[in-house]
Parts: structure tokens; sequence; C-alpha cells
């Protein structure tokens, strides 16, 4: 699948994944996509030979990215469309398809979003703005995940 104009979009489900994250907030040279072979119990035999024991077809989404410095009302904006499609608000976790330059298509995950830290850059009594913050989604490794 070729590239379609976007990066990133998110939904509440597997078939309704259609709000896109605006690439005005995505800060282009720190997006990390990573579509990871899952692997368990690997190690290095009396050889020093690694013996990788990978399961498949499970394969692991992982996003990170920062936003450009940002004012609060544009970061409000798009943290409220985020968590609009956040499946249980407690777990934080959505579904994501993202562009995976390495394959050169799109994967899609069933993932969670770890705790947004946010700095203010600047506050006065009219505007604030924060620095650059780091956002990411993290699969769960599900069957599902294409």
């Amino acid at each position: 699948m070729a590239y379609n104009g976007y990066l990133i979009k998110i939904g509440k489900t597997a078939n309704a994944i259609n709000t896109e994250i605006p690439l005005t907030f995505i800060k282009a040279e720190t997006l990390d996509v990573l579509w990871s072979t899952t692997e368990v119990d690997s190690f290095r035999n009396g050889n020093g030979t690694l013996v990788r024991n990978t399961v498949l077809p499970n394969k692991v989404l992982k996003i990170e990215f920062e936003t450009p410095d940002i004012d609060s009302t544009d970061f409000d904006s798009v943290m409220s469309t985020i968590r609009s499609k956040f499946i249980n608000s407690d777990e934080k976790d959505l579904y994501v398809t993202a562009w995976v330059a390495e394959l050169g298509e799109y994967k899609t995950d069933h993932c969670y979003m770890p705790d947004v830290h946010v700095s203010i850059r600047f506050a006065d009594a009219n505007e604030l703005r924060y620095s650059p913050v780091r956002i990411a989604f993290i699969g769960y490794s599900e069957s599902t995940a294409t």
C-alpha cells in the first residue's frame, strides 16, 4: 500500500480508524515507527550464538514522536481528539494505523498511550505555550495486528 498523505490515524474500533493526527502536530524528524517481531526467551547458547525464538504472527506497533513547540489551544484540541478515541480511558487504549517506512505500508494495532509529560515553555496573562511533548502509542501485540 502506498503512502496516502497521513502518518497516523486513530479510532475506537479496528473498523473505524478514521481520525488523522494532524501533520502539524508531529515534528517529522522525531517520528519513529517500529513494526517489530515479538521474541520470547531468546538466548545465547554455549558457543555464543544467538538463538531467537520469534513469535509469529504477532507483531508490535510502536510509535513515538514529539510535538513542535505548541500553544495550549492547539495542544488541548489534539489531545481532546485522542482522548475521544480511547476505548477505556483508564487504560488509554485505542486503535492506531501508522505509516511504517521500513515496509513501505501502513500497519494497524490495538495500542495504549503511555503517560504524557508536559512542560510549560512560556506563560503570561494571555498565552500558554508548551515545550515539545513526547507522544507514544505502543501495541499490545495481539494476533489481530495487521
